[in-house]
């Protein structure tokens, strides 16, 4: 079996199970308005994704009435990320949820959702590009 046929098999298994039994929660962030970014230490690990080395876990945010959980890949040495997969809970229990089981590795922008987790998994920042550059002035 293809680890990409291996990852579509799993990665559901692990989104639905490991996130909503998880204990280790830690602040890795926080956005405007003080909503905190949590990541499940238990759901750490570094594996193979193709030819990337890429370290994965689960993040959450507490919002208002819900919390937001999404798996995400990093890899560091690219400094790309992709989503594997988002759900929302209320009360523990689930509302809705995606798993992307084919979503492919994209550079990481400042400021987004894959920078957060890209600095709590790689511990340094995504900077904006130097004026003259891709994406600068």
């Amino acid at each position: 079996m293809s680890l990409r046929r291996l990852a579509a098999a799993v990665l559901p298994v692990a989104l639905a199970a490991a996130p909503v039994a998880a204990q280790d929660w830690q602040k890795v962030a926080e956005l405007p308005g003080g909503i905190a970014v949590e990541m499940d230490r238990q759901t750490l690990f570094e594996g193979l994704d193709g030819n990337r080395m890429v370290l994965m876990a689960t993040f959450r945010k507490q919002l208002a009435n819900t919390t937001m959980e999404t798996a995400a890949a990093v890899d560091c040495a690219r400094k790309q990320a992709k989503i594997r997969g988002v759900r929302l809970l209320s009360d523990g229990e689930i509302l809705s949820e995606k798993v992307m089981a084919t979503a492919e590795f994209a550079p990481i922008n400042p400021g987004s959702a894959e920078a957060t987790y890209y600095t709590a998994l790689c511990g340094e920042e995504i900077a904006l590009p130097p004026p003259g550059e891709e994406g600068g002035e």
